[in-house]
């Protein structure tokens, strides 16, 4: 945005600039005529009032002489013509002469320009002679009316001045676009917040109150800082009610929930029911209470801000111990390749449990081979299934995220991938989901001396 309000500002600066030097030329041209029009003017003026304008005959001395008396210096770079009804010439001064070029009678006004030369000439009738037309004229240097040249002073000149024109206007872009900046670093680290499900920290106050005394007055940046501020706290207060009321829902839900466990293992004592009488019901309620119980240590998980508990682990040792189990839930379908082993540190709980929910995702919701690889500093899961949906995928850490339930799959919770999420953001490790022929979960840890 800083370079395209600068090459604005460069595009607005040249177009101001041409326009002020087309005026300042045309205003230059326009008044140097006007003087010298006046000049001839007033010339021709003082020869038609001259006893020139009375002469019948012209000799060449009389009205030579006639002309230095009646004008005297005033006659230097100017010329005289008088020519009869047949376009004949009847007198002219010398310079004419060596002018070599054809001056018409009409219009009035005449311009020529040659050879680096401008002639000026008014054309009018003597009121003794009407048959009779003065040519009266100046000649000058062109560059006198036209700026023809330039010279090497005036291109250095003009040269310094763009120079520092430019730079001022990269510095003051730079330092108008400054609080711009320092916003959009704000939107980005709110965006960041959101993802990682933490509050939105305040607003910098620098750009609440400017450090430029004029800047504080209200002004559409202010105001949109203002709304952005105040839009902040009432995100980050419904995610404190709408955490709250959703902590106490359910713990509310929870408690029923074993009162009805407890009056159904009652009653089956009472009236000795079968086993099987009960089984669905009891099967529901428990996926019920697991399902609460998992949401509640996914938000302490997702609230904390520090991680406890922490050791070094060996990463394959852990990988082999987690997989050998779920094996035995999955037999012939998880293929391990262990190409490397380093060390991480965190919660041995933690690291147990993101192995377990991807592994057994890959597992549950596919029905092919699934491949486990664990290589330098990454953990990989890798199906070969349908893939994940992209709002699945777009929403990722969010609880109860999941796609569209398939024939024959296991119906999940959708908090497997928002735990593995969540333990990742605490820890700082980097986790993605990419379909690629199938699905593949990665975790790439950092080195442990940045780790620690």
């Amino acid at each position: 945005m800083r370079l395209k309000f600068f090459l604005l500002s460069l595009l607005t600066l040249v177009f101001t600039s041409l326009c002020i030097t087309f005026l300042l030329a045309y205003f230059y041209q326009s008044e140097r005529l006007a003087f010298i029009d006046d000049q001839v003017r007033e010339t021709a003026t003082a020869i038609v009032d001259s006893e020139l304008s009375d002469l019948k005959t012209y000799d060449y001395q009389i009205a030579n002489a006639l002309i230095s008396e009646e004008l005297g210096p005033d006659r230097v770079g100017k010329f005289f013509i008088v020519r009869n009804s047949k376009d004949e010439i009847l007198f002219q001064t010398d310079n004419v002469s060596l002018l070599d070029v054809a001056i018409p009678r009409s219009p009035q006004w005449v311009t020529i320009e040659q050879d680096g030369r401008l002639l000026r000439v008014l054309n009018l009738s003597l009121p003794k002679f009407p048959n009779r037309t003065l040519q009266v004229g100046a000649i000058t240097d062109s560059n006198f009316i036209f700026w023809s040249t330039l010279t090497q002073r005036s291109v250095v000149l003009i040269s310094l001045i763009v120079g520092i024109v430019l730079v001022m206007t990269w510095f003051l872009s730079a330092q108008l676009f400054s609080p711009v900046r320092d916003l959009e670093g704000f939107l980005h680290e709110a965006s960041a917040m959101l993802e990682s499900k933490k509050d939105i920290p305040e607003i910098p106050h620098r750009l609440l109150s400017p450090p430029i005394k004029y800047l504080r007055r209200r002004d559409e940046f202010k105001s949109l800082v203002e709304g952005i501020s105040q839009l902040v706290g009432r995100v980050n207060m419904n995610n404190k009610f709408t955490k709250s009321w959703t902590f106490q829902m359910v713990h509310e839900i929870k408690t029923p929930l074993t009162l009805l466990n407890r009056e159904l293992e009652r009653l089956q004592e009472k009236y000795h029911w079968e086993a099987s009488e009960n089984h669905e019901v009891q099967r529901q309620l428990n996926r019920v209470s697991r399902t609460i119980t998992n949401f509640l240590d996914w938000a302490d998980l997702a609230n904390a801000e520090k991680p406890q508990n922490l050791h070094v682990l060996k990463t394959q040792a852990v990988v082999r111990e987690v997989c050998s189990s779920i094996q035995r839930a999955y037999p012939d379908r998880l293929n391990l390749d262990l190409q490397a082993d380093f060390q991480v540190m965190c919660n041995p709980l933690h690291l147990e449990q993101v192995i377990e929910n991807l592994t057994v995702n890959a597992l549950r919701y596919t029905n092919g081979p699934v491949k486990v690889i664990l290589k330098q500093n990454q953990f990989i899961v890798q199906d070969q299934g349908d893939g994940v949906p992209a709002e699945v995928i777009e929403r990722l850490g969010t609880p109860f995220n999941r796609g569209p339930h398939r024939s024959g799959q296991e119906k999940g919770s959708g908090l497997g991938l928002a735990w593995v999420f969540s333990v990742a953001t605490l820890y700082g490790w980097k986790f993605t989901l990419i379909n690629d022929q199938g699905t593949r979960a990665r975790i790439e840890f950092p080195a442990l001396d940045e780790a620690d």
